[in-house]
């Protein structure tokens, strides 16, 4: 059944796509925007693929899988809803939305790059090179709890040129 999400349930507004976790808050979806005036609609498109893409093969990967959230792929969504209740839906590409479980807020959250080659690259970087190998790009990923000995990360995607296999 497809899902029916409100702006007052968005936590989250990125270059591309927002994040929503409506009631009872353990899931987050991430809907990709329409932006047709500034950008060809295929990018939207491409970067949802390598997404969840990404996501997949990091679930199905032992070693990757407890530093990713649940992943639940692909969700439908029937229509968004603005502050007053009316329809927006056409400010996004509702078939560009996946679902993963919400992690409980970090302070501390930062971009993997904010730590690079810093005084605590060591604490994710055997992490981010095990991403690498897998063919995910880790370049724009989020890296939540990265103080403690169970990082986990956000926001990635395929490497170009990375085959899904």
């Amino acid at each position: 059944m497809p899902l029916r999400l409100q702006v007052l349930d968005r936590f989250e507004e990125g270059m591309r796509a927002d994040i929503f976790a409506p009631p009872p808050g353990d899931r987050a979806y991430k809907v990709f925007r329409r932006n047709i005036e500034n950008a060809d609609p295929k990018i939207a498109q491409r970067a949802f693929t390598s997404e969840i893409t990404a996501y997949g093969i990091a679930t199905r990967d032992p070693r990757l899988e407890p530093h990713v959230p649940k992943f639940f792929g692909q969700v439908g969504i029937s229509d968004i809803l603005g502050h007053d209740g009316t329809d927006i839906s056409r400010r996004y590409w509702l078939d560009l939305c996946y679902g993963m479980a919400r992690l409980q807020a970090d302070p501390q959250e930062c971009k993997v790059t904010y730590l690079f080659e810093g005084p605590d690259w060591h604490l994710v970087e055997p992490l981010v090179g095990q991403f690498g190998e897998a063919g995910i790009d880790m370049g724009d990923a989020s890296v939540l709890y990265w103080q403690t000995k169970h990082p986990m990360f956000v926001d990635f995607r395929m490497n170009q040129g990375a085959s899904a296999c």
